[in-house]
């Protein structure tokens, strides 16, 4: 159901006999929680999938600290408590509600997994000293940019800071790099999902969404009038499923031009409702994990005309690794930031800062007086990766440990955060899932 969440990505697999359904968790937030135990009532509903495997969790669980409370709706609303204060999880929330219906499997390496808290709680000793090393040299950077840039190099610049530091939505950063794109005459063609996203932006920008919507219901309106008592309620179950959002928009239009073509009705005389079809047909043919490694792509092509010299090449990649080095210690770096990282690691150490602060700074007149300590922030950096190395390594303790319904056909579940969602990916590909 669309109100719940959106499926990012599938993989079908030929010769595979087992299907594992990913849930991305936002861990502690309580309206992720809430959306994710629906999500489970919904697929074991539906498809009777009864394993659930949890990041987090060793072994099978014992819940019985609430499923002993006989009453139902204390037990709800004592579980509900512990969901908002962060110490119970969407899966045992669902599970202490609905016993009978789950199983509850933890998919953790035990040591492992205490090795990745032990780094994350030292890490936050440091942390707020990072943060104060990092600010000092965004700060001298941001005062040379404004020297050597030229002010199309500050406006891309600009953009990229506040959509990596999350100030930007993906909307206004897309729009900007389509525009960027088409005054450098780059073709967008070039890059399939991205070209898909411009033109469904394109059409948002010409339909009127309250004449579309009007004109839909004049056909359903049209169609109730003619139809048989069977496929009248048929459309009446699409018309509620649509409102509740529980059947994606393109199924539901899909359904509604065929009925309308059926009894010979003339689309053309609904004019923003085709616009607004061509839009959801778009929208829904987007690949966004491809959008998101052609953008990585996409910026580079932007990027690199706008150079005047080294300099500028210089402070541009130093920005973008300090922004990379923020999102380290946020442990908000997405998988394939790591990746980058992981191939450029001597290019993030505090000595290319210092020597490059220390010859521009001065051509400029500009005060940059760094903290003598500075250089720890290589070495907290360098604990960080631990961390990372070993979210990574969890994630094939994920594979081997997890759990799958007893069915003629293996299904499963699995919950876990937004770090480990692209590395489980392809190990679960690996393994034929």
């Amino acid at each position: 159901p669309q109100e719940l969440g959106f499926i990012q990505e599938y993989t079908k697999l030929p010769n595979s006999n087992k299907t594992v359904i990913h849930i991305q968790d936002a861990h502690c937030n309580y309206a992720a929680q809430k959306s994710i135990s629906e999500i489970l009532n919904y697929i074991t509903t539906e498809y009777g999938i009864d394993a659930v495997n949890c990041e987090g969790g060793k072994d099978s669980y014992d819940l019985t600290v609430f499923t002993d409370i006989g009453d139902k709706e204390i037990r709800e609303k004592t579980s509900d408590f512990f969901v908002r204060e962060g110490v119970v999880s969407a899966a045992e929330y669902f599970a202490v509600n609905n016993p009978k219906e789950v199983r509850l499997w933890g998919v953790e390496d035990a040591d492992l997994y205490i090795k990745n808290l032990s780094i994350y709680r030292d890490s936050l000793a440091h942390k707020d000293e990072a943060d104060r090393y990092i600010k000092s040299i965004g700060y001298i950077l941001d005062n040379i940019k404004r020297r050597v840039y030229s002010q199309e190099l500050l406006e891309f610049d600009a953009y990229y800071t506040k959509y990596k530091d999350n100030k930007t939505g993906f909307k206004e950063y897309m729009v900007y790099l389509i525009m960027a794109a088409e005054k450098k005459m780059i073709d967008i063609k070039a890059f399939q999902d991205i070209h898909m996203l411009s033109q469904t932006l394109e059409q948002e920008d010409k339909i009127s969404f309250k004449r579309a919507n009007n004109e839909k219901d004049e056909i359903v309106d049209r169609l109730k009038k003619v139809l048989s008592r069977n496929e009248f309620a048929d459309l009446m179950t699409k018309v509620g499923q649509l409102k509740a959002e529980r059947i994606p928009q393109a199924g539901f239009y899909s359904y509604l031009v065929k009925k309308a073509k059926s009894i010979k009705l003339d689309l053309e005389n609904y004019p923003e409702l085709q616009k607004y079809i061509v839009y959801i047909s778009l929208y829904d043919a987007i690949d966004r994990t491809k959008v998101a490694k052609e953008i990585d792509t996409l910026e580079d092509k932007i990027r690199e005309p706008l150079y005047e010299n080294d300099t500028q090449r210089e402070l541009s990649v130093l920005s973008k690794n300090l922004v990379l080095t923020k999102n380290i210690f946020d442990i908000s770096l997405t998988r394939d930031d790591y990746t980058y990282y992981m191939e450029h690691r001597a290019a993030f150490a505090v000595v290319n800062y210092v020597n490059f602060i220390d010859r521009e700074a001065p051509l400029y007149k500009i005060k940059a007086t760094l903290d003598e300590n500075i250089t720890k922030l290589d070495q907290y950096r360098e604990g960080m990766e631990q961390f990372y190395e070993c979210s990574i390594e969890r994630d094939k303790a994920f594979i081997k440990n997890i759990k799958f319904t007893d069915h003629d056909r293996p299904n499963s579940i699995i919950i876990t955060g937004g770090f480990h969602t692209e590395n489980l990916r392809e190990l679960f590909k690996k393994e034929n899932v």
